[in-house]
């Protein structure tokens, strides 16, 4: 069986080790971030690991290398798995009415008048992790991402009307423009 959704999918990228930093002195032991004469002439070495702000934009292969202003939708999806009878499962048919509601003509003119980039993300790749991240714990659920990179909404339901669903991509489309705006300031005010 083929997806109604003709969207490109991205592939989640490998998570990278945190840095180490290597600091000197006991201050850095207790939490202190002020190293002391006494710390100096002591010597000891702590390692502190550092951990790098991630967004969606590093975490998918896809995204990689986009520009911060526009709001994304992961759809995260499963692929056909039968049982024994020839059935399909329970979550690829929840998948199925998913993508049925997604390509009803309110909710793609949603999308589009809403500059969303929209990508599926298949569920059997992503690592624990990246599960929790972007709070996805069964398939279908689409993560509606800000400009910025910020989860704004998460639905893990398949039993969306259409009409609600546009309606949600319009105010999420809304805030993720407040969040950039936001944002600018912020930058132009650190210059």
């Amino acid at each position: 069986m083929r997806s109604y959704l003709n969207w490109p999918e991205a592939r989640p990228v490998a998570t990278p080790k945190k840095e180490k930093t290597t600091l000197t002195g006991k201050g850095f032991l207790k939490g202190s971030r002020n190293e002391t004469a006494e710390d100096k002439k002591s010597g000891n070495k702590v390692v502190v690991r550092k951990s790098t702000k991630r967004t969606c934009f590093d975490d998918f292969d896809a995204l990689r290398g986009k520009e911060e202003n526009k709001p994304v939708l992961l759809y995260f999806f499963t692929k056909d798995k039968t049982d024994d009878s020839g059935k399909a499962s329970k979550q690829f048919q929840n998948c199925r009415k998913i993508e049925a509601v997604l390509c009803k003509p309110e909710v793609t003119e949603a999308l589009r008048s809403g500059g969303f980039e929209c990508y599926k993300v298949d569920t059997a790749r992503l690592s624990r992790t990246l599960r929790k991240r972007y709070r996805v714990s069964r398939a279908p659920t689409l993560v509606f991402i800000g400009a910025t990179g910020k989860v704004l909404k998460v639905v893990g339901t398949s039993r969306v009307k259409a009409k609600v669903l546009a309606r949600l991509i319009t105010t999420v489309a809304k805030k993720s423009e407040k969040d950039l705006r936001k944002l600018e300031k912020k930058r132009e005010k650190e210059k």
